[in-house]
């Protein structure tokens, strides 16, 4: 059962996206706003946000096809932020997160106790013999657990992949978000640029 771990790992997918033939680049912009305090910085933060939320739909919908896992337990695990290359004008897009709680996915419990799951729609659900349910911590977080030991304690939580780790195993999603990220970048940015040129978002 590869897509299930114990380890709560922090994991990463960068998206690398060239804009050198975007409608209005970074260079461009740059040029243009000039005059304009912060006004560079301005338009890239308000289409990195726009943007990084459009492409952080498109991916739970793409992913959702291969994982049972529903759209808000994608979304509360994703992390998406925006970078600028050092010395050149292009920007990328990284996805973060940790591992998700098993619970999350397609995880059913008996009322004797027994567990049965599934995280890809293609996989056959599987009982997990040493596992149980659990209700932990402060805030009573929910989830599926395993002994670290042959004693009653230490416990850990059973998890099933992260958002990086679920986009990375199909290349044809990260050619999808790549290119829906570039183009929408793009447009959200010239739309911005032009926004602070007229004295909207300033």
């Amino acid at each position: 059962m590869s897509d299930i771990t114990s380890e709560k790992a922090a994991q990463s997918l960068w998206v690398d996206i060239d804009d050198s033939q975007g409608r209005t680049s970074l260079k461009d912009a740059e040029k243009l706003l000039v005059g304009i305090r912060g006004g560079l910085a301005k338009a890239f933060g308000a289409a990195a946000v726009r943007t990084a939320k459009s492409s952080a739909n498109l991916a739970s919908k793409d992913v959702r096809k291969l994982y049972i896992i529903g759209d808000s337990d994608f979304k509360r695990h994703t992390y998406t932020e925006f970078h600028t290359h050092k010395g050149e004008y292009g920007v990328a897009i990284d996805f973060r997160g940790y591992h998700i709680p098993l619970i999350s996915f397609d995880t059913k419990i008996s009322k004797s106790g027994k567990i049965v799951t599934r995280v890809k729609r293609t996989s056959v659900a599987t009982e997990l013999n040493h596992a149980f349910a659990q209700s932990v911590g402060t805030g009573r977080h929910f989830g599926v657990f395993e002994r670290a030991g042959e004693d009653r304690l230490p416990i850990r939580e059973l998890l099933g992949p992260s958002v990086p780790q679920m986009m990375s195993s199909n290349s044809d999603l990260q050619e999808a978000i790549a290119e829906h990220t570039k183009e929408t970048f793009e447009k959200r940015f010239d739309h911005e640029v032009t926004r602070i040129l007229n004295g909207w978002g300033r």
